[in-house]
């Protein structure tokens, strides 16, 4: 669930008073808990503990599929789906743990250059897919075991 959500149900309970106490409370409790983009404004909070998350998970929808947790890193769902796959997280801890994942591997492609295709690429996926398509891949393939023989 978002820190501001954990945040205002902790405060109808009489928790923390605010949310920087509220963030000590939970860096007490870090064995149990999964935190994505801790600190920031994003901050997600899910529980880590095998016993508590099953019990959680057992009340839960499927899960998000990897593409659509891509999709939603990258702000491209409809809001709908958006605010759907936002809630599910809320209480799912398999699925905030694939979500810290895929914005870990999203910054480690900002820090290598940007997560763009190298030039020429789609050019040769197109043309590889056509190739597939029309039968000639396997040619191709059998055409360079062939090439790669040693000759006798």
């Amino acid at each position: 669930m978002s820190l501001q959500d954990l945040f205002a149900a902790a405060s109808t309970l009489g928790g923390p008073s605010s949310v920087p106490r509220l963030r000590d409370v939970l860096l007490s409790l870090q064995p149990l808990l999964l935190r994505v983009n801790p600190g920031t404004a994003a901050e997600m909070v899910g529980l880590r503990h095998s016993s508590i998350a099953a019990h959680f998970r057992s009340r839960q929808s499927p899960h998000i599929e990897e593409n659509e947790l891509w999709l939603l890193v990258d702000v491209e769902l409809a809001l709908e789906r958006q605010e759907e796959l936002l809630e599910h997280l809320d209480e799912c801890t398999p699925c905030l743990e694939l979500l810290a994942r895929v914005e870990r591997l999203k910054r480690l492609f900002a820090r290598a250059g940007g997560d763009r295709a190298p030039q020429g690429l789609h050019e040769r996926i197109r043309a590889g897919v056509f190739r597939m398509a029309t039968g000639q891949a396997g040619m191709e393939l059998g055409e360079q075991q062939e090439s790669q023989r040693p000759r006798t």
